[in-house]
């Protein structure tokens, strides 16, 4: 649970009857704690005395009320190392006495609090509690603050090291045990496997029927179905004993070489029910994913853009068969065997086959060890057409940062900025949230390019 700071200047007039009761009656609809100080402050000294109790909570909210000139008071809520929102209500008369000059003591406390800062350390806030700008921006706080939670102090896991060949996916793990104050533990995959290998079928025969009876279609080798369905118990097993909040896991070339299957199935279903699971080896890709999912609550996985159409406006994002059931359309989640080229090497499966139901949907990266973050914003809704066997989509209205972005704007960004091929894919709005946990954790925000004809 979020715990929140409610902090007041002196309302001398007592004109403010609502916006406390409607703060914290909106906090505790999103799961939050509130800690009102039953003291007002003028001076200081007094802001001090306040924020002491405010000293375990994950924010802070400074409601300007009245209005005071010391505007060093809001230097005692930064000092606590937590974020902080400054809240201008609306004057309680539109005439006559100006009551609470809140408006200038949100002006004097930001000046104050920003001064010098790339970043702001103090977010501003303005209107009634039931007001829909302020809700929106408080909400986007509080999805920030849940989703740094999500990873903060967590322990994750990688298993399998990359995958061969994509040394875009290479990470620093001091830099991302820093940035995101997580634990990063190395898991023997043979050790994994060889878990697999020792479990009875039996074990598995309840999720093999839950799996099956969930599905549209089942066209796969039985074999090779229960050694996934085992795959997914000793992955659970990991998280369960670990107490991981997620894992990496290499794809290739342990899997094929001992168990004769690709993983891609276990790996949606585990994602699509609170495990979650990079393929590939990707851990900067996993923190992503655990962060889209806290934003969006929404589950979340890996999707390679593999497609664009100019005319039609749209890009698909894919991957083989990491399908989350609860994202099907009416045609439901077909279980198959590994989609390959026909005449080519036959890939041993089990995989999910799946298009998108619509949906507002949110695409996020971090990139440079945490240094950057690339998040985007669109919808799953008409199809060009039915796409390449896997799980995938077709997505259309794009936009960053509140910005329309086109087809050729987007292959000029995701280039020019080095993007790793993994993009976390969650449905839900996302991005507005993961932006301002990007600056709260000092990242860069990686900014829509213009197309050109140039390189």
């Amino acid at each position: 649970m979020i715990k929140i700071g409610l902090a007041s200047t002196c309302d001398m007039y007592k004109s403010d009857t609502k916006n406390v009761s409607g703060f914290i009656e909106l906090a505790g609809k999103n799961g939050c704690e509130v800690v009102a100080s039953e003291e007002e402050f003028f001076e200081p000294r007094e802001a001090a005395e306040i924020a002491k109790a405010f000293k375990e909570c994950d924010l802070v909210v400074v409601m300007v009320k009245g209005f005071t000139w010391f505007g060093e008071c809001i230097n005692e809520y930064t000092k606590l190392g937590i974020p902080v929102c400054c809240w201008a209500v609306p004057e309680p008369q539109k005439e006559g006495v100006l009551l609470f000059n809140s408006m200038t003591g949100l002006n004097l406390f930001t000046s104050v609090a920003n001064a010098g800062y790339e970043i702001p350390a103090v977010k501003w806030l303005y209107g009634n509690a039931e007001d829909e700008m302020f809700r929106n921006r408080f909400l986007t706080t509080l999805g920030a603050i849940r989703s740094i939670r999500a990873i903060k102090g967590k322990k994750i896991a990688i298993a399998g090291g990359v995958a061969e060949g994509f040394v875009n996916l290479q990470y620093d793990k001091e830099k991302l045990e820093s940035r995101f104050e997580v634990a990063i533990e190395e898991v023997d995959i043979d050790e994994l496997i060889d878990s697999v290998l020792d479990m009875e079928d039996e074990e598995v025969k309840e999720l093999e029927t839950e799996i099956k009876n969930d599905a549209s279609c089942f066209d796969a080798d039985t074999e090779r179905f229960t050694k996934s369905c085992k795959l997914i118990a000793a992955v659970k097993k990991q998280f369960e004993k670990n107490d991981y909040a997620g894992m990496a896991i290499a794809c290739w070339t342990r899997f094929q070489e001992r168990l004769d299957i690709f993983p891609c199935m276990a790996y949606g279903y585990l994602c699509d029910h609170g495990y979650p699971i990079a393929c590939e080896g990707d851990l900067p890709g996993l923190i992503s994913i655990i962060m889209l999912s806290a934003a969006t609550r929404n589950r979340a996985a890996l999707m390679d853009m593999v497609q664009v159409d100019l005319e039609f406006n749209g890009v698909v994002w894919w991957h083989c068969g990491i399908g989350l059931p609860s994202y099907a359309d009416e045609r439901g989640m077909k279980i198959k065997e590994y989609p390959s080229a026909p005449g080519g090497p036959s890939d041993p499966g089990i995989v999910g086959d799946l298009v998108f139901k619509s949906q507002p949907a949110s695409i996020f990266r971090i990139a440079d060890n945490g240094d950057r973050l690339f998040a985007m914003s669109a919808n799953i809704g008409r199809q060009r057409d039915r796409g390449h066997d896997g799980v995938r989509a077709w997505f259309t209205d794009l936009s960053m940062d509140g910005e329309a972005v086109n087809v050729p704007d987007f292959l000029e960004t995701f280039t020019k900025n080095a993007l790793p091929h993994h993009y976390a894919m969650a449905g839900g709005k996302g991005e507005a949230i993961l932006i301002e946990a990007g600056k709260m954790l000092g990242m860069q925000i990686i900014k829509k390019e213009q197309y050109h004809d140039y390189l």
